[in-house]
């Protein structure tokens, strides 16, 4: 008990210089214009560094305009071909990052950061998304549409989690009711440099394609392909047990099957600024051997005014061998999304 008091007490003394500092705002951002901003970094993600400062608020920087970084506090900074360093910041020259931890010192270029964190900060600001929302209404024909689509972002050292939600209902006077529904989670363990085990969770529901319900565990590796303070490329595989229910059968069918997934990303900082991500997943069967599945996912958005966005997303829903053959192989639809990014 005496060792475990002891060793709290040297924890304590140990950060609370870092407390103070961060309670003071004393972090320092140099800009190519010749502009010193003081305040706290809250991180960079997505191309722009969100610093708070007192007499402003909070400020969204563009990253390649950044020549200086100076803080006390300790960061986790993360590069393009994700190797992660941890310790205070400065820059000895322009353009120029020092990692400094335990008397150690790495140096590298700013433009090859991808990701820059506090490694004490508020777990609210841990999540970053969007949620898109579409609306139609037609009193003429009797028609209402309507979408969601939302993906968050839990950005943790280890475990970052994701989680996409898709929902779309149109329902028209004298036609059948259209619903889709899906819930993607996937939860990754950084392993090196590049690598990362990934676990993925699925639920799916589409009347268009006779679907009640599709549930998925699977598991399995991903790897970054290109990773830069703009663009992300990553590829995944592995395989998944996978459920599912479809209408007018009575019992569910069961089976393995293998991914192979790929998401791209790419954030365009300069006004008005663009967000594009694209998510494509392959399901080869290997108990039902010819069977192809595949879900694609793509969103493009536009800044009109801060955190607000104009945009459309699109998905393609395909199956080689439907349940029922009367049924369409794909589906597949475009929609105009007003949306809130966080």
């Amino acid at each position: 008990m005496r060792r475990r008091v002891r060793a709290a007490l040297i924890i304590g003394v140990a950060l609370a210089p870092l407390r103070s500092a961060a309670a003071q705002k004393v972090d320092t951002v140099s800009i190519a214009n010749g502009d010193h901003i003081t305040g706290e970094i809250e991180g960079l993600a997505r191309g722009r560094l969100s610093v708070s400062t007192d007499d402003i608020g909070k400020l969204s920087i563009e990253w390649d305009k950044i020549v200086r970084l100076v803080s006390p506090r300790l960061f986790e900074v993360e590069m393009v071909t994700g190797q992660r360093f941890v310790g205070v910041l400065s820059s000895p020259t322009l353009r120029q990052l020092a990692i400094t931890n335990a008397g150690k010192s790495d140096t590298v270029p700013l433009i090859e950061v991808s990701g820059v964190r506090p490694l004490f900060y508020r777990a609210l600001d841990r999540f970053k998304g969007y949620v898109d929302l579409g609306f139609t209404f037609q009193q003429a024909n009797h028609l209402t549409q309507y979408s969601l689509t939302s993906l968050v972002d839990y950005r943790v050292r280890l475990w970052p989690t994701q989680l996409r939600v898709s929902s779309y209902l149109s329902n028209q006077e004298g036609s059948e009711e259209i619903v889709r529904n899906s819930l993607d989670l996937r939860l990754r363990r950084v392993l090196g440099d590049r690598w990362s085990a990934l676990f993925l969770g699925l639920l799916e529901q589409n009347r268009e394609l006779g679907l009640d319900l599709r549930e998925q565990l699977g598991a399995g590796a991903a790897y970054s392909l290109h990773q830069s303070y703009r663009t992300t490329l990553q590829g995944s595989a592995g395989l998944t047990y996978t459920r599912e229910s479809f209408e007018g059968e009575s019992e569910a069918s069961n089976s393995l099957e293998a991914f192979l997934s790929g998401t791209f990303d790419f954030l365009r900082s300069d006004s008005p600024k663009m967000d594009l991500n694209v998510l494509v997943t392959l399901y080869p069967s290997i108990t039902e051997p010819g069977r192809l599945r595949g879900n694609v996912n793509g969103r493009i958005a536009y800044e009109v005014i801060k955190d607000i966005t104009l945009g459309l997303t699109m998905f393609e829903i395909f199956d080689t061998r439907p349940e029922n053959p009367d049924l369409a192989e794909n589906d597949f639809g475009i929609t105009f999304t007003l949306g809130w990014t966080f």
